[in-house]
């Protein structure tokens, strides 16, 4: 739930960027190595229920989508801490009672994200002003949440969930409407083009951005208009508000500085009951003022009848009011203990989860963990590594098994990464199968179930003797802090020595180079990778030299040779 109509006044301030950038930068500069988000965990556990409905042949499905959003966390570099609501959260929102109890799923979620070396808490009361507390004094550098609220209690930057593909694909076949943020009327926006409405969704790996000091300068609201805002539009606490002040009427009254009066008065005569019901008073006589007359030109139109409901609006009266500006002013939260991010990953308790969850035969369990759980793995152990330099210790650590085996390929720059610098790098399964084998139920609890179309690939790949690693995208950043590199990589070097370079062989090999949507698109098969495993380059002694090409869309391929 949410202030009605905020997102559309914040819409000027909103930026949008790669997420994986945002962590590469942090990664790079930040003393913890790390992007650190707070999740509004309900909004997760949402998302999850409504996949189960979509996809109701699947019991799991909610779970599951859990588990490859952490997947994808964890390959980003991200340190997330999860928040969840508390037991003193408001029973009732929106008119609507809230169940206060916690469901099996969020029992589970809290074990998995344990288990990724991902922190999580229960709030003492909303989540979101638990995620904004935490914000404001520096432990957070975003908030993810889909939730306006957030920012109504004082987070300094608020990212919106990323929409899914069905979302996408949901808000593409819909005609959407829009509410006017002066009159409260709806228009519909169905006579748009469709590249129109697609323009105002975030492309894939991106994100919305919503700054603080973007949103004073843009949508000109501070905190003190949010409230505002939240309590004549409409929130959680009051959904009524004041009937046809829409989130733009609302809007103007708070430029004209009367958020920051209504909060002031509150400071100044919340223990004199007397004078703050005649401040009241004398504060609804100006806003009415304002809406009649439109005196401060904020608004497009006066509204007369807005102004009559404002003078004798008793939702505004003490002592009524009282509780819901302390809502928003003075949250319940937990008492400030600071974060501690370095838990490591347990994967133990993955493999156990997803084997009793998912009920994933072995092959398909040893294929999941491959394709979505190893790239992870290995940006962790290279943001152990990089802590480790910054702390001033030397050679490798004992658990890095992971990095004695990664091979790098080629880099790239190009939507499918965010825009962001990344190398294809081999991923040995030998050390990864050192570490997960010994967790493995045997025998096989669902051997019984059928086989993924993946996991039978692996399996016949395996006994044609094709037992090469994968190839992921690991962004460079990640790569020079866990590795130690001295100097910054800058492509466009002397070449290859023609046939023996890496290149070489990738250009001449045939279906090599495909480009689809802006994005390189590898249709080879792992018996290709056997065939340059010559060039094949140990990160240690890692002296590369590198040949562009440019795509269509402006960002190019950059190809490693030897």
């Amino acid at each position: 739930m949410t202030v009605a109509g905020l997102w559309s006044l914040l819409h000027p301030a909103q930026t949008t960027a790669p997420f994986l950038q945002l962590s590469i930068d942090t990664f790079s500069t930040s003393p913890h190595r790390g992007y650190r988000v707070g999740i509004d965990a309900t909004q997760w556990l949402y998302h999850a229920h409504c996949a189960k409905q979509a996809d109701r042949f699947k019991a799991d499905a909610d779970l599951r989508v859990l588990f490859y959003r952490l997947c994808d966390l964890l390959k980003q570099g991200v340190l997330a801490l999860f928040v969840f609501d508390g037991p003193q959260r408001p029973e009732f929102k929106r008119g609507k009672a809230v169940f206060l109890g916690q469901s099996d799923l969020q029992h589970t979620f809290i074990r998995l994200i344990s288990a990724f070396g991902m922190l999580s808490r229960v709030a003492r009361g909303e989540g979101e002003a638990e995620l904004a507390a935490l914000a404001q004094l520096g432990e957070l550098d975003a908030v993810m949440t889909d939730d306006a609220d957030t920012l109504v209690f004082g987070a300094p930057l608020v990212i919106r969930n990323p929409p899914s593909k069905a979302t996408r694909t949901r808000r593409q076949a819909l005609p959407s409407t829009s509410t006017s943020s002066s009159t409260g009327s709806t228009s519909s926006t169905s006579s748009l083009p469709l590249a129109r409405r697609l323009s105002q969704l975030p492309a894939p790996n991106y994100v919305h951005l919503y700054h603080r000091d973007r949103i004073l300068t843009h949508s000109h609201l501070n905190r003190a208009g949010m409230i505002l805002v939240a309590l004549l539009s409409g929130g959680d606490y009051h959904p009524e508000g004041i009937k046809g002040c829409g989130a733009g009427c609302a809007q103007a009254l708070a430029r004209a500085g009367l958020g920051e009066d209504l909060l002031e008065g509150f400071q100044t005569w919340r223990d004199d009951p007397p004078r703050l019901a005649d401040f009241l008073s004398e504060w609804r006589e100006r806003a009415a003022t304002e809406l009649a007359e439109n005196t401060g030109g904020f608004s497009r139109q006066r509204h007369y009848r807005v102004a009559k409901r404002m003078r004798s609006a008793s939702a505004l009266d003490f002592p009524f009011l009282l509780p819901l500006v302390d809502a928003y002013t003075s949250p319940e939260v937990n008492p400030f203990t600071p974060l501690n991010w370095s838990h490591p990953v347990n994967l133990q308790s993955i493999i156990t989860i997803c084997s009793s969850q998912f009920k994933w035969p072995l092959p398909t369990l040893t294929d999941n963990l491959q394709r979505h759980l190893w790239p992870g793995l290995l940006v962790r152990e290279l943001w152990v590594e990089a802590l480790r330099r910054d702390l001033g210790f030397a050679g490798p650590s004992i658990n890095s098994v992971i990095l004695q085996s990664t091979n790098v390929f080629s880099s790239k720059t190009a939507p499918s990464t965010g825009s962001a610098r990344c190398y294809r790098v081999q991923l040995d399964r030998r050390p990864f199968e050192a570490l997960i084998n010994p967790h493995l139920p045997n025998p096989d609890p669902h051997s019984h179930l059928p086989i993924s179309k993946s996991a039978k690939k692996a399996i016949l790949k395996r006994s044609q003797g094709l037992t090469a690693g994968l190839r992921h995208w690991i962004p460079a950043e990640f790569l020079r802090a866990g590795f130690g590199w001295a100097t910054e990589i800058k492509p466009g070097g002397s070449g290859g020595d023609g046939e023996n370079s890496l290149g070489a062989n990738k250009r001449g090999r045939k279906g090599k180079g495909k480009e689809r949507m802006g994005v390189e698109i590898d249709s080879s098969s792992d018996s290709d990778s056997n065939s340059a495993s010559s060039s094949d380059v140990q990160m240690e002694d890692f002296q590369p030299s590198w040949s562009r090409k440019s795509t269509k869309d402006g960002t190019y391929w950059e190809t490693l040779e030897i």
